[in-house]
């Protein structure tokens, strides 16, 4: 059933790129910062001109007051397409909507237009038909008009591509006008006075400051000291007089940056001096983060890193906050969403020094100044790499993935390094992997819903074996026959994954809106599990739960986190857009167990018994990503997650 595919409309002349890179998710989940400044400017078109085939396709129109939108096949003179490009050089931020706005003035008959986007490389005195660069399917939204309706705003949502345009630093945008008949229709151009627009909201962050105190902080003490531990002083002591003398001190402190998140534009290490003795100049530097207050010593210090900043002391100082400039520092942790920061403060002589460490009321501080968010519920610390495609960042050997056309791409292109734009690419933030498909596209046979959605293959690329079937590629329950056990690539499973949902669809059939699917246990045919989070659109959390479909008998449902009904209120525990959570899907013999952690919560969990539901001999294999149960509503609604572990494990 998952090889059966149809193609969603192929259009002429209309490449279908997979491997361009997409430079910020956070631009297309549309998701706010509530520490961030709304900016909306409308632009007006820089360019723009209509092509026409046949015998005009060498004919320039590029000084016409109309658009000229109509199609009757690629070779006919009376086809035209309308091309326009605006200047986005000075549009900054995180795009959170940008509507492609074109006043009609004729419509000789009713039709459906649709918005591409294209390549930048034309000009408006310059394109024709035969010249036009390319443009690219499937369309950005499309409009209905109707006959004699006229003289207004055709407004289409190009929310998508205008985000990831800036967060590319791109300085142009392109987009094509197409009809989908042979309606005679005409737009005003940028030589009348209804010029074609392009509105454009922007969030940009707005400074906030955080002030974070010590998790640790101690000093150490050389010479006849060299293995004291002084953990639970209230002072951080600081002397240099070699590094093998009993007087010889230095200072450590760590702070908790795992809250942070944002760009740090500033980061100052404050801490209160009590005493110096003289004149004396002190360096911080960043230092590894393996150590503690209640162990570390002279002899076991690990190793320093960077010097930051210095200050100079004299004996008059006393009483006062020193601060230390530490900006680039914290401002990498923060970027590679490392969890600690740790420093070192040395001296430069013999001047005794003292600060107060984090046992006493003048405790040491971190302040940092950042646009973006100073605590929060920021992504797992994963390690993921955010400039490596989906298959550098997680073991993806054992997986092909389905896109939202319907079309399926085998376990070599998936771990080649490639990316489908827009539909299946690396988070350039967190470096998670991130599913998204809209609710109108195509669907594999036997489903009306689209997904963008990976298929759990055991033969590892090996094609000799079957994709279905009880052989290597697909694995058995411990009930079934020793033979088929024998024969499956493995026996039970396990399907763990973190991640959190960014979208859920918000238009469209009630009983369908905000649905998602986002794991799955597939037989050959029925689905004995398919985990469900759904949102509905006046809610703010989401509900959690599973269906057990069975080859015997009829579907059950089971409620983890709240309701799955259309109508349910918010759920009180439920997850937010943005939430990271867990979940684990296992199967030993008949019983399913099905698994919800989240941080600082029990976890939910829910077991059945399979024995009745005829999966005894039955071949099955996981899925996971995102299979949008929404195939209503607009063109431009979506479902997206994004993934920062997945695995797949089988006796």
């Amino acid at each position: 059933m998952e090889d059966q595919v149809r193609w969603l409309f192929p259009m002429k002349r209309r490449n279908y790129p997979e491997t361009l890179r997409v430079a910020s998710v956070a631009a297309l989940c549309l998701l706010l910062n509530p520490l961030q400044a709304q900016t909306t400017q409308t632009l007006t078109a820089s360019r723009d001109a209509y092509v026409r085939a046949g015998s005009n396709a060498s004919s320039n129109y590029g000084t016409a007051t109309q658009l000229v939108v109509k199609n009757e096949g690629d070779t006919s003179d009376n086809t035209r397409e309308s091309w326009l490009g605006f200047d986005l050089s000075g549009v900054s931020g995180t795009v959170t909507s940008a509507t492609l706005r074109v006043y009609i003035t004729q419509v000789n008959a009713s039709s459906t237009h649709s918005v591409h986007y294209g390549d930048d490389g034309w000009s408006e005195s310059g394109l024709t038909w035969n010249n036009q660069p390319t443009s690219y399917s499937p369309a950005l939204d499309s409009a209905s008009l109707s006959s004699g309706v006229e003289d207004y705003w055709v407004e289409y949502d190009v929310t998508s591509r205008v985000a990831t345009e800036v967060a590319n630093s791109s300085s142009l945008a392109t987009f094509v006008l197409v009809a989908g008949d042979n309606a005679y229709t005409v737009y005003d151009s940028r030589e009348t006075s209804n010029e074609p627009e392009l509105v454009i909201t922007t969030t940009t962050a707005t400074p906030s400051s955080s002030t974070l105190y010590p998790t640790d902080d101690t000093f150490v003490r050389a010479g006849a000291n060299a293995n004291t531990n002084y953990g639970t002083n209230t002072d951080l002591e600081v002397k240099a007089e070699g590094s093998t003398s009993d007087n010889t001190r230095e200072s450590w402190l760590q702070f908790d940056v795992g809250s942070l998140s944002g760009t740090v534009t500033e980061a100052k290490l404050r801490v209160y001096l009590a005493q110096s003795n003289g004149n004396t100049v002190h360096t911080v530097s960043s230092a590894s983060d393996s150590w503690t207050e209640s162990t570390l010593t002279w002899n076991n210090r690990p190793s320093v890193s960077l010097a930051l900043d210095t200050a100079s002391l004299s004996d008059s100082d006393d009483g006062v906050w020193v601060e230390y400039d530490v900006t680039s520092y914290i401002a990498s942790e923060v970027a590679a969403s490392n969890s600690e920061a740790s420093f070192r403060l040395a001296g430069n002589n013999n001047v005794y020094t003292k600060y107060r460490s984090r046992e006493h009321a003048n405790r040491p501080e971190l302040v940092v100044t950042l646009n973006g968010s100073g605590g929060g519920d920021p992504d797992p610390d994963t390690g993921l790499d955010p400039d490596a495609p989906p298959s550098e960042n997680f073991d993806l050997s054992t997986w092909k993935i389905t896109l939202p056309d319907a079309s399926e791409r085998q376990e070599s292109w998936v771990n080649a390094g490639n990316e489908s734009p827009g539909e299946f690419f690396t988070d350039p933030g967190s470096g998670g992997m991130v599913f998204r498909c809209p609710n109108i596209a195509g669907s594999t046979s036997g489903s009306n819903y689209s997904r963008t959605e990976l298929r759990e293959m055991l033969r590892a690329g090996n094609t000799s074996i079957s994709t279905h079937g009880i052989n290597g590629n697909n694995w058995v329950f411990s009930t079934s026959t020793t033979s088929n056990q024998n024969a499956a690539g493995g026996v039970d499973g396990t399907l763990t994954a973190t991640l959190r949902v960014d979208h859920v669809s918000t238009t469209g059939d009630s009983g369908k809106v905000g649905r998602v699917i986002v794991g799955q246990i597939h037989a050959s045919d029925a689905e004995p599990c398919r985990l469900y989070y759904r949102k509905l659109p006046g809610n703010s959390k989401g509900s959690i739960y599973f269906a057990h479909e069975p080859n015997i008998g009829s579907t059950q449902w089971y409620e983890m986190i709240g309701s799955r009904s259309n109508s349910a209120s918010n759920p009180s525990d439920g997850i937010e857009l943005g939430e990271v959570f867990s979940y684990t899907i296992d199967v030993v013999g008949n019983t399913l167990t099905v698994t919800i952690s989240r941080e600082g919560k029990p976890d939910v969990v829910e077991t059945m018994n399979m024995s009745g539901s005829g999966f005894a001999n039955d071949w099955m294999y996981f899925k996971a990503g995102v299979y949008n149960q929404n195939n209503s509503g607009s063109t431009s609604d979506y479902a997206q997650a994004t993934f920062f572990a997945l695995s797949n494990t089988h006796d």
